[in-house]
């Protein structure tokens, strides 16, 4: 294992795995109008009920992340996640979770500070949950594989996206960061967009935070130099950044 995929295997293997839904996926990426026969890849995907309901209405989606190695494990992790209230909580006392955080507000439907929202995160988590590990016994639409390292061709790809997985935990590393963006270009077909929710950062005080809208800039700062069209949208919870793949 090069030094490389170490430092992202190790960042994806701490990073959460949040079984997020469909209509709040559908909140922060706007996927394409027509989906009709398009190939649509799913980054750090989780556990998250998003590629079965595509797959579900006739589109080739596809789910990558490093924890389907070992569905055992994530279905007893996410287990854990449904059932730790205190672990629930603790996302919103930390800042640089922000955006993690917002993801559960809307799968609850309010600010999650109580116990009876904690209940209703749960039980919406423990339905998509279900969706997922059903569909991953009858399909082989999800691939145990970093961000950095896709096993798709070149110029194969319709339409990839992340919700959280790029650019709340593998920003934390400059290089890797770029890298995960970089291979999503490569994958796309030329025209298509990458989607990543969430972008930006609230300037704060923590050491981290800081460090992240750095890493930002820079990757906006590689895009231009290399001519790769992005832009900056809103979304229902904040900002997402959407890059085009030039077509030449």
């Amino acid at each position: 294992m090069n030094e490389r995929l170490r430092r992202e295997t190790t960042i994806a293997t701490r990073s959460q795995s949040t079984p997020a839904d469909w209509e709040t996926v559908c909140s922060v990426i706007k996927f394409p109008e027509d989906l009709e026969g398009k190939i649509i890849l799913d980054i750090c995907s989780g556990a998250s009920n998003v590629v079965a309901i595509l797959n579900h209405r006739g589109v080739k989606a596809c789910g990558i992340d490093f924890k389907y190695d070992d569905m055992k494990s994530l279905r007893r992790r996410i287990n854990r996640d449904l059932t730790d209230f205190n672990g629930f909580k603790a996302i919103f006392l930390d800042k640089d979770l922000r955006h993690l955080a917002l993801l559960y507000i809307l799968l609850c439907g309010e600010h999650p500070a109580t116990m009876e929202t904690f209940k209703e995160f749960s039980r919406k988590g423990r339905k998509t949950k279900e969706c997922f590990f059903n569909d991953v016994s009858r399909n082989g639409s999800y691939i145990a594989a970093t961000a950095g390292d896709l096993p798709f061709q070149d110029n194969s790809i319709d339409f990839c996206f992340s919700v959280s997985g790029i650019t709340s935990f593998l920003i934390k590393d400059e290089e890797i960061f770029i890298n995960a963006v970089d291979e999503a270009i490569r994958v796309l077909k030329p025209g298509c967009q990458l989607q990543l929710y969430a972008w930006g950062e609230t300037p704060h005080s923590s050491k981290r935070s800081l460090e992240k809208i750095e890493t930002s800039q820079m990757l906006l700062d590689y895009l231009s130099d290399n001519n790769v069209p992005f832009a900056i949208e809103e979304s229902s919870l904040g900002p997402r950044l959407s890059i085009t793949k030039p077509l030449a």
